[in-house]
């Protein structure tokens, strides 16, 4: 038997016009439409991680300047 993964649901009121854009976007990526979204909320939770990395990709151009 596999473990679960995902174990909370979350229920999530948007406009129809967020929801045809998603649902483009998930059309167009070829993805479901809970991994889009989990996707978007992770990207959301993780500000810091990313703009470390993009501070250290502007360190390296600096150096290479």
């Amino acid at each position: 038997m596999r473990k679960k993964i995902f174990t909370r649901q979350l229920a999530v009121s948007v406009s129809e016009d967020t929801w045809v854009r998603i649902l483009e976007s998930t059309d167009k990526e070829e993805v479901s439409f809970s991994s889009w979204i989990r996707d978007a909320i992770e990207k959301k939770l993780a500000p810091e991680e990313s703009s470390q990395i993009d501070q250290s990709n502007i360190s390296r151009k600096e150096k290479i300047s």
